[in-house]
């Protein structure tokens, strides 16, 4: 154990900087970066990794320094099924990245992962009230758009969080229909 700890440590500190990301086998493919001048797609995942923990001065500093490059706050994690910063910082229940992400020019609230699932979708499966109510607010969501593939394709916000086996929770229903959420066909 001790040889791969000691061999991690000289393979990140010696990594030739170049700009590039080491990409780790996490979970949450975490990066380790090695400049501090980040191009799009490093800036994209160091955001994404922030709204992930919910680190909002993270956040601030890269969406500060990305100047409302879409590239950067809409990054999609290939390594996890394409979901943005937005849709992760809602999957896990940061409430307060999600509002800063929504309040920052260029974020896509209805940009979903690679199976179309929006933060909504995410959201309100999760049960995660505060961050439907904050997505709701924001007039760019569409609160009924189908996701496009895997488990939920042809799915609403409103099908994953009453259908599909689940209860679902009665506030976010209510919540959801008020906005005029419908269940799909």
């Amino acid at each position: 154990m001790l040889y791969l700890l000691l061999a991690f440590y000289f393979l990140v500190a010696f990594w030739p900087d170049t700009g590039d990301a080491f990409h780790l086998p996490h979970h949450h493919a975490r990066r380790v970066t090695t400049t501090t001048s980040l191009g799009a797609a490093t800036a994209g995942a160091a955001l994404y990794d922030a709204a992930y923990s919910g680190n909002l001065d993270k956040m601030k500093a890269i969406i500060s320094e990305s100047k409302g490059n879409k590239e950067t706050l809409n990054w999609r994690n290939m390594e996890r099924y394409g979901r943005t910063p937005l849709v992760i910082a809602s999957y896990y229940n940061k409430a307060d990245a999600v509002q800063l992400l929504l309040s920052t020019p260029g974020v896509d609230p209805n940009l979903g992962s690679d199976f179309g699932a929006t933060a909504l979708h995410f959201a309100a499966h999760r049960g995660h009230l505060q961050v439907v109510k904050a997505l709701l607010q924001d007039k760019r969501t569409k609160v009924n758009v189908l996701a496009t593939g895997g488990k939920w394709e042809g799915k609403t916000a409103l099908d994953v969080t009453s259908g599909m086996g689940m209860s679902g929770s009665p506030e976010i229903i209510e919540v959801l229909k008020a906005k005029g959420a419908k269940n799909s066909k």
